[in-house]
């Protein structure tokens, strides 16, 4: 029987991941998940505690830095004290944790990768880009980073690590240029603002996004050796057109650590010789100084996702073990003939509309525009019956400016929120929907469980000019190869331009006309932009 490249990517995805429950260790970037045999009730006392806003809670793992030159080597999170072209460490430190499978789930998870399009780009802004990154890759030396894997014998305990040090600034060209200008026969006859949200999708999906390399998980990274963090940059034969496309790996970090990187190169691209401030700095010029420093060492459950503290040790085993694992695998097979990549483009002022409309004052007094589109989405999502929404969980008041992936899984039920922003914006602020051993778990064995994560609410970008009006981004959003072989349902929101929010996603079925809400928001893609 002949199996397609993409089934037998997808069933090795699966395969790996239910092996990977066997294994004892985790090394995230700083951070070691150990056994899970004696980490239930000291995890479970840590997380309540942060929840509870206790200051105790968070301090910080000591760093354990393994590296010849020196007895007491600097942290390597910070740029006043480590110098990234000669420091080498291994970053790894001890933490205890009952999540084990959620971290090791995301170990197949891709690198974010996003693509931005812009107008007005010139030589003088290549240079200024370059520039700018080795700056932020010199503030956070764990982007000089390759990520490694060790196991034990007969596939027992993996134990991955990033290596500081390995692609150094001056070394390593961490912004890398393709020159478009050979197959310029692509371009459209006009210029790109005056081509149709669908038009301009499709030139990015087809003509830019083959150009840059696929997007690596983790395990994937430790076995090719590639850099964790790159920018790629094409340059557009004319019109002075550019696309930037940003990649990082999770183990770096997660989406809100992603943007926080980029809004640190736009810093530099502008400010040049504003280097560092500390986030606990109040005398901070908000207009010129650099992004506060990011924070790679975290209390415990900021190395990776969690749940809310009520739920209990059967609730996760349904999400991330053996009936989760079974939905995966009863996915993988169908993957090919039901999975769909497509977007959907949503009009601002249309969203502005609804949020007038939908209110309820008497319960939240306003809606936000993710309001307004998860709810439309679930509406129309017909594959999967519970959803888990990441929840950035960096708004706890005593939570620092952190790197790593710290956001919360909140799984619910999709029938209770679809098409209807109110109750969507409930659960957000309850911060969970079933109660302990509540989660059903007929959704996980079936694979009708999704994922979706809302990038527009925490996105910042690269631009060039802010008050030059002949400069502008045209288009940024992920592109329909973050979701190859992947055999759940996803979905991811950023803002588009001014004008579009864009909802990529690989729905295995979808219907617009079951979510209203949905078709009155829909931009007219046809339209010019």
């Amino acid at each position: 029987m002949w199996i397609s490249p993409a089934v037998a990517t997808s069933y090795a995805f699966v395969t790996a991941f239910v092996l990977q429950q066997n294994h004892d260790y985790y090394d995230h970037p700083c951070h070691t998940i150990r056994p899970r045999q004696a980490a239930d009730n000291r995890h479970s006392r840590r997380v309540k505690s942060l929840l509870r806003a206790d200051a105790s809670a968070l301090e910080p793992p000591s760093i354990v830095v393994n590296s010849p030159q020196t007895t007491q080597p600097p942290h390597c999170d910070d740029p006043r004290t480590a110098d990234s072209t000669t420091l080498q460490p291994t970053l790894s430190s001890t933490i205890v944790s009952n999540q084990g499978q959620t971290a090791n789930f995301m170990l197949y998870w891709p690198s974010i990768t996003t693509f931005t399009l812009l107008s007005g780009w010139t030589s003088e802004h290549t240079q200024r880009l370059k520039a700018a990154v080795d700056a932020v890759v010199q503030r956070n030396p764990i982007l000089t980073g390759r990520a490694e894997k060790t196991s034990g014998l007969f596939g027992g305990r993996t134990k991955v690590s990033i290596q500081c040090g390995k692609f150094l600034v001056g070394q390593h060209a961490f912004v890398k240029e393709f020159d478009y200008g050979s197959i310029s026969r692509y371009m459209p006859p006009d210029s790109l603002e005056s081509l149709s949200p669908k038009e301009l999708i499709h030139f990015m999906d087809q003509n830019l996004s083959p150009l840059v390399p696929p997007a690596e998980s983790v395990i994937e990274s430790t076995q090719s050796g590639n850099p964790l963090f790159q920018i790629d940059l094409i340059t557009l034969p004319a019109g002075g057109y550019a696309c930037y496309a940003m990649r990082l790996s999770h183990c770096v970090g997660d989406g809100v650590t992603y943007y926080n990187l980029m809004n640190e190169i736009n810093h530099f691209f502008h400010h040049p010789q504003r280097q560092v401030v500390d986030d606990d700095d109040d005398d901070v010029d908000k207009h010129h100084d650099p992004p506060p420093l990011l924070h790679w060492t975290a209390p415990d459950i900021a190395t990776h996702e969690i749940w809310p503290s009520r739920y209990s040790s059967v609730d996760v085993q349904k999400a991330y073990g053996f009936p989760f694992l079974l939905g995966l695998l009863r996915n993988v097979w169908h993957m090919e003939q039901r999975q769909k990549k497509d977007y959907l483009v949503l009009s601002k002022a249309k969203i502005e509309v609804q949020k007038r409309a939908l209110v309820d004052k008497t319960q939240h007094g306003h809606l936000s525009s993710n309001d307004i589109i998860t709810a439309a989405v679930y509406g129309a999502n017909q594959s999967s019956d519970v959803f888990c929404f990441s929840m950035n969980m960096r708004q706890l008041p005593t939570s620092r400016h952190y790197g790593l992936n710290f956001h919360n899984e909140v799984p619910f039920s999709k029938a209770e929120v679809a098409n209807n922003p109110n109750a969507f914006r409930t659960l957000l602020k309850r911060g969970y929907c079933y109660d302990t051993n509540q989660l059903p778990v007929w959704p996980f064995v079936a694979g009708r469980v999704g994922r979706l994560s809302s990038l527009a609410t925490i996105q910042h970008l690269i631009i060039v000019d802010k008050n030059n009006v002949s400069s502008e981004v045209i288009f940024h959003g992920l592109l329909t190869s973050y979701a190859d072989n992947m055999p759940l349902d996803a979905a991811f929101i950023t803002a588009m331009n001014d004008e579009y929010f864009l909802v990529s996603h690989n729905f295995r079925e979808l219907n617009a006309n079951a979510s209203p809400l949905l078709r009155d928001i829909l931009a007219n893609v046809e339209g010019k932009l």
